[in-house]
């Protein structure tokens, strides 16, 4: 498979997977195998852009190794989080100042919830949700 650089380029500005299926599109990209190679090369560094086009075995193998060890330190770095007790797993231990926080649509609802909990100053409602 030759890969074509400038479907990277577009790939790497991506902001969402209708974008990123767009430039499939563009580009007449429809085998899965296909976008799957280009989404690997695209995420990485640019250090593992072929600049002649060509992508052997080898070099989808490094990359692949080095999304490997980016998501398992991604994942560390999750369940460190975790035992902190920073993230929250089910509905039922999400506080409720979080439940209405996130229903909110706009600052004034924002503000509105911190002032009905009696909570006015900035460094409170910091203060807040951190606890």
């Amino acid at each position: 498979m030759n890969i074509d650089n400038r479907v990277l380029a577009v790939l790497r500005v991506c902001k969402n997977e209708a974008e990123i299926e767009d430039s499939f599109e563009r580009f007449h990209i429809k085998n899965l195998k296909d976008k799957q190679i280009y989404l690997l090369t695209a995420m990485l560094n640019n250090d593992y852009s072929m600049t002649d086009g060509k992508t052997t075995q080898k070099e989808l193998y490094k990359m692949t190794t080095a999304l490997f060890f980016n998501v398992r330190r991604l994942s560390n770095v999750l369940n460190k989080l975790d035992m902190l007790g920073l993230v929250l797993k089910t509905e039922e231990e999400t506080p409720p100042l979080f439940k209405q926080l996130k229903a909110c649509k706009s600052k004034e609802d924002i503000d509105s919830v911190f002032s009905h909990a009696g909570i006015d100053e900035a460094s409170e409602r910091i203060e807040s949700i951190r606890n």
